[in-house]
This record gives structure tokens, sequence and C-alpha cells, in this order.
């Protein structure tokens, strides 16, 4: 049940989050570029796990498409 409620409370908060940047105006380019580079920057510690290499290439189609 612990796992249910961590993927709902992440959904929840995910939603206020874009409520958030939605209201200021931030548009997806600027959020995939940001979490491209934070990846980037991730990668070089290597404490840190690897990415979802999924996740890094849909990003950077997306960012290509700006």
């Amino acid at each position: 049940m612990s796992r249910l409620h961590d993927i709902v409370e992440n959904h929840e908060q995910l939603g206020q989050l874009n409520a958030v940047l939605t209201h200021y105006g931030v548009n997806a380019a600027f959020v995939a570029a940001s979490l491209l580079q934070a990846f980037e920057q991730e990668k070089e510690n290597e404490e840190q796990p690897e990415p979802n290499q999924d996740l890094i290439t849909d990003l950077k189609q997306l960012v290509a498409t700006y």
C-alpha cells in the first residue's frame, strides 16, 4: 500500500507543480531542457543512479521540436 500511496502523492504533487509552472508561463521546452541539463550533471556524479535512458531520449526529441 505504501508504494501506491507514493505514486498517488507524486501524481498530486506533479499536478500542483504543473499549475504553478503554467501560471508563470513556463513552457515544456524550458522544463525539458532543464531536466536534460540536470541529468547530464548527475551523470558526472557516479554516486547517482543512471536516469531512465528512454526518458532522456524522449526529452531530447521534445526539445528538438521547439
